[in-house]
């Protein structure tokens, strides 16, 4: 499906045939779709294959940040973040830089995608691009923000309550920003080489708009990271306290069947059918439970003396 698009700054119109500085929208685009946009950037027959190639390579949901240089078009591919169901991934987008059109092509939904389109601003195919990348950094930041939020929260269980439910949380936001760590760093780099290329950085508006990606880029980097030891931290304090928690359970009860065992042993002997002291005595039962109960109580404080509880 393909969305022809112009932003202004009245708000995003809607175009029935492409028009020169326009923006084309792609979502799962099929062999016709492909056709129509080949037909648009003009490319030759023997760089068809090629150009096919590129678009399907989206489809692979891990590939990574690339900027390659054609003679008809620019083609870059990013990965962007993504929230789904509390879950935080990225994915990658495709982008056709050419002469008169910018087209961005995914295989799945795209959130960065969706909130420029509610954007008024003035289109400018370069500046719209960076703006484009800049939106997508910023939500990293704001992801970022909202996993650190969710750590605290379940920092304040764990000191409540050791379950397993806020554990299994924690490793899910640690995986979460695992994937946001790699793609930010693999996104730097295609910045890096972004400024060092004539066709973002001809003008000044331009060249501050990249400054500021690569700088917040940076921060979403520095972020994850700093969040991502957080919480192999707080997950490391916590195998700690549980296995602690643990000890004393066992030391606790190892102590209680210590102090039992007296009473028991007592009552063994006397349940034998033989002759024993106090056997034929009428309080013999009263006297015996008195016994078990003194035994205890010094063998109790014996163990607290030498500090085993």
């Amino acid at each position: 499906m393909i969305e022809i698009l112009r932003p202004t700054p009245n708000g995003l119109k809607i175009l029935k045939e492409p028009e020169e500085k326009t923006w084309l929208n792609v979502f799962v685009p099929d062999d016709q779709d492909i056709l129509i946009l080949a037909d648009l950037l003009k490319i030759p027959k023997d760089e068809f294959l090629s150009f096919k190639e590129n678009i399907l390579s989206l489809q692979d949901l891990d590939e990574i940040p690339i900027i390659e240089k054609e003679k008809k078009y620019t083609f870059i591919i990013i990965r962007t973040p993504q929230k789904e169901k509390d879950v935080y991934t990225t994915i990658p987008i495709g982008i056709f830089l050419s002469k008169d059109y910018l087209i961005t092509i995914s295989f799945k939904k795209n959130e960065i995608v969706e909130k420029i389109k509610t954007r008024k601003i003035y289109f400018k195919k370069i500046d719209f691009f960076l703006r484009f990348l800049l939106l997508a950094t910023r939500t990293y930041l704001n992801y970022l923000k909202d996993i650190s939020k969710q750590i605290d929260y379940l920092e304040e269980k764990l000191e409540k309550h050791q379950r397993n439910e806020e554990i299994t949380s924690l490793l899910d936001l640690q995986k979460s920003l695992v994937y946001f760590s790699t793609s930010l760093r693999n996104n730097d780099i295609l910045f890096e080489r972004m400024s060092h290329m004539h066709i973002f950085t001809y003008s000044e508006s331009n060249e501050v708009l990249l400054d500021t990606l690569i700088d917040e880029n940076q921060q979403a980097i520095d972020m994850s990271l700093i969040y991502t030891n957080i919480i192999t931290e707080t997950i490391h304090i916590m195998s700690s306290v549980i296995s602690n928690n643990a000890n004393r359970v066992i030391k606790t009860l190892t102590i209680i069947t210590v102090i039992i065992s007296v009473p028991m042993i007592i009552s063994s002997f006397y349940g034998m059918n033989v002759n024993l002291p106090l056997s034929q005595n009428p309080f013999a039962f009263w006297l015996i439970l008195l016994i078990c109960i003194i035994l205890s109580i010094v063998l109790w404080l014996a163990l607290r003396w030498r500090k085993l509880y």
